[in-house]
């Protein structure tokens, strides 16, 4: 284990490195630098807090004796919350002890609620694009567990639809509703 500063020019502040020999070669593993970023594994942090890691390391995890795996990230920027191996953006797996998802708004006026938002757009996220006709603008869909240690495809699912290509003042949208009928495994 070593530990080291280092003076940043004429300015008189120095950077403070903390870091391991391994088989005789040195690294640094945490540097804290004199502006106040700290860099784990990055000697150079560009962020209050700049975490560099390896392949197949997740480069945050917070585990806890007793709940198990409490917050992920991948080396993919999956998060996963409640497991250690999220299959999405974003994964959030619970014991149903308490809500998943829990929206609070305190206000006197109507205008103000819990909300969840979904964006669509055509495009890329550096080139957008209207949405057409039909376009699904978000989905909420349920899945169940089987017999066969699995889940299903979406057994139900709610969609929120575009009606109409939209503009700034026109942005007709429908609703679908999709069920499973009891003895298939088909969405009707």
């Amino acid at each position: 284990v070593a530990i080291s500063s280092g003076r940043n020019g004429a300015d008189n502040t120095s950077d403070l490195f903390f870091g391991t020999y391994s088989s005789g070669s040195y690294s640094d593993n945490l540097a804290i630098k004199a502006d106040g970023k700290v860099g784990i594994a990055s000697t150079a942090p560009t962020s209050t807090l700049n975490v560099k890691f390896t392949s197949g390391t997740p480069p945050m995890q917070v585990t806890n004796t007793v709940a198990g795996d409490m917050f992920t990230i991948l080396s993919s920027g999956n998060v996963g919350i409640g497991t250690a191996g999220p299959r999405g953006l974003l994964n959030v797996s619970g014991d149903g002890t308490i809500s998943i998802f829990l929206g609070d708004v305190y206000s006197d006026t109507t205008a103000n609620t819990p909300e969840l938002s979904g964006r669509r757009a055509r495009g890329t996220p550096t080139s957008p694009s209207q949405v057409s006709a039909d376009d699904p603008l978000m989905l909420f869909g349920a899945r169940g567990y089987t017999n066969t240690n699995s889940f299903t495809s979406n057994a139900a699912v709610i969609r929120m639809m575009a009606a109409e290509a939209f503009t700034t003042s026109t942005f007709g949208s429908y609703i679908t509703f999709e069920t499973t009928p009891i003895g298939t495994g088909s969405r009707a």
